[in-house]
């Protein structure tokens, strides 16, 4: 006759114990993967804020509690250069900030996944860069190849995609093309009304930009208008940029 307890305890008990051993380091990991991705977003987000140091802080702190893989360690990597890259470029260090951009945009050559949106980031990022240095050609090149790239992504009428039409309208304003200028901000306006969360600190800078644009060709009244609408963006985006809003009020006294 079958004896159904010794059964259970002889075969059924010793599988259900050797399956439950890794029932704890499964949710070890789902909580790692939580955490580390807890900490990168938090450190995107400084970034937007213009808060780098605390923006390496929070990429440090994903690298630390994140998976122990190596394609984290890479995109932790990456995105830590991409952040320097913002430092040095706000501490006018040009020659760094290129040095870590492309660091950032080496480590994003294997393509796939993040590989290819972070890669996207960086071309415009850089792009900007030789935009502040004067060099326009090459800042106009790397802009066109960011594109290509969004689209690529279909990430085209992202706010991304916004970003890259507001800095290339900053290009055409240092060229001096006041009019372009004005038509590549306008554009990248109209893809951040459009956008999920239209109230952001990206739309505020083009109000911020277009501001400026219509001081220099003397439209005043035309850049109060500017200068109230960064204001109200601000106000209303989820994240707040005192240093954006300080110099929006420095420009409109």
């Amino acid at each position: 006759p079958i004896n159904l307890p010794h059964m259970l305890l002889r075969y059924l008990l010793p599988l259900c114990l050797f399956f439950s051993a890794f029932l704890p380091l499964h949710a070890q990991q789902l909580n790692t993967q939580a955490l580390g991705n807890y900490y990168k977003q938090q450190a995107w987000e400084k970034l937007t804020q213009d808060e780098v140091d605390s923006a390496l802080y929070f990429n440090r702190r994903a690298l630390a509690v994140g998976p122990v893989e190596e394609e984290w360690a890479q995109r932790m990597d990456a995105e830590r250069q991409y952040i320097q890259a913002h430092k040095t470029f706000q501490g006018q260090d040009m020659a760094n900030a290129i040095a870590h951009i492309e660091r950032a945009m080496q480590l994003c050559e294997q393509g796939g996944g993040w590989r290819d949106t972070l890669g996207a980031y960086a071309l415009m990022f850089e792009g900007l860069i030789y935009t502040k240095l004067g060099k326009l050609d090459k800042a106009e090149s790397l802009f066109s190849e960011a594109y290509e790239e969004y689209k690529k992504l279909g990430l085209e009428t992202s706010k991304e995609a916004g970003s890259m039409f507001s800095n290339r309208g900053l290009g055409y304003y240092y060229k001096g093309l006041i009019p372009k200028a004005e038509e590549y901000y306008l554009k990248a306006i109209d893809i951040f009304k459009k956008s999920e969360h239209p109230h952001n600190l990206e739309l505020a800078k083009v109000y911020l930009n277009l501001g400026t644009l219509n001081f220099i060709r003397e439209n005043i009244a035309g850049a109060i208008d500017n200068f109230e609408d960064v204001l109200y963006h601000l106000e209303n985006a989820k994240v707040k940029n005192r240093l954006q809003e300080a110099k929006t009020y420095y420009n409109l006294s």
